[in-house]
């Protein structure tokens, strides 16, 4: 790859999915030797398809294409190559395209960030893309392309558009998907309201999340010593809120009615929570021991 400040290229992640798994099946030697001619048989044929392979990394390859209609072929003819093999192996794709920063030989940049998220997306045989590779295909009617619920990105303010590309064509085994996005779109816009030390926050369709933390990069800043730097995210999701702890010492989150308590604190650490109509949260202790670190919430 010649080196380039800011090109737009399709970017395809490939990985094997699990590996580990075959690791413990089969041992090691031969569990080494059939991934790793999974991966020839895909650098083949990206490189049919005039791809770049960049690097692999362990059971996973990232390569690029100057066109996303090249990317999406090269996708399908990996999954087509694999069922046809009847192989135990199964890959995971993940699909962007947009603006990349080429240099010596690697690729860096958003780009590269979310066609990662999406091949984290996706699940077995799968192949899965954004919104911005969809509309970069030329001839769209070449592939048969779904589109799924919008989802909120780690790193993202705003909901990214996620495609999936039916490879298979007709097949009566898939999943039939319905639509959340559309029926909570049909409920009444809500919003969550956080309140700590005199400030306020919301959480909105404006605003769908929010960091809260001791960090001054987080949008709600906690000056406790029992908070993390960053202590949570909480996001807007299908019509609720859902805090993600990702803190050393955990939040603790109470429930109340006409502000009153109405459960035990609840301890979550290092997973997701759906908060309830109103509550409190106590970053890294006990709230009656934690007074600094307290946030009131509730919905609008």
């Amino acid at each position: 790859m010649n080196s380039s400040p800011h090109t737009s290229i399709a970017v395809l992640f490939a990985d094997v999915a699990g590996s580990t798994l075959l690791y413990d099946k089969l041992g090691d030697h031969q569990a080494e030797s059939q991934i790793s001619g999974c991966l020839s048989s895909m650098i083949q044929l990206v490189k049919k398809n005039h791809g770049v392979i960049v690097k692999n990394i362990g059971d996973e390859i990232l390569c690029c294409f100057p066109f996303a209609n090249l990317a999406a072929t090269a996708a399908c003819s990996i999954q087509e190559s694999l069922m046809q093999a009847d192989s135990d192996l199964q890959v995971r794709i993940g699909l962007n395209f947009g603006p990349t920063i080429i240099k010596q030989n690697d690729v860096f940049g958003d780009t590269v960030n979310i066609a990662a998220r999406m091949v984290a997306l996706a699940k077995e045989e799968q192949i899965i893309s954004t919104g911005a590779f969809h509309q970069a295909i030329k001839n769209p009617d070449l592939f048969d392309f779904r589109q799924l619920d919008p989802l909120l990105i780690k790193g993202k303010n705003t909901l990214t558009d996620i495609y999936e590309i039916l490879w298979r064509g007709e097949d009566s085994e898939l999943t039939s998907f319905f639509s959340a996005q559309k029926v909570m779109s049909q409920k009444t816009e809500w919003a969550l309201r956080l309140q700590h030390d005199g400030a306020s926050y919301l959480i909105n369709k404006k605003r769908p999340s929010i960091s809260i933390g001791r960090s001054k990069s987080c949008d709600a800043i906690i000056n406790s010593q029992q908070a993390s730097r960053t202590h949570a995210v909480i996001s807007s999701r299908w019509g609720k809120a859902v805090l993600r702890d990702k803190s050393t010492n955990g939040t603790y989150i109470t429930i109340t009615e006409n502000n009153a308590s109405v459960s035990d604190e609840i301890f979550v650490h290092m997973e997701e929570f759906p908060l309830p109509n109103s509550g409190i949260l106590s970053l890294g202790c006990p709230a009656k021991n934690n007074a600094d670190a307290v946030i009131y919430f509730d919905y609008q």
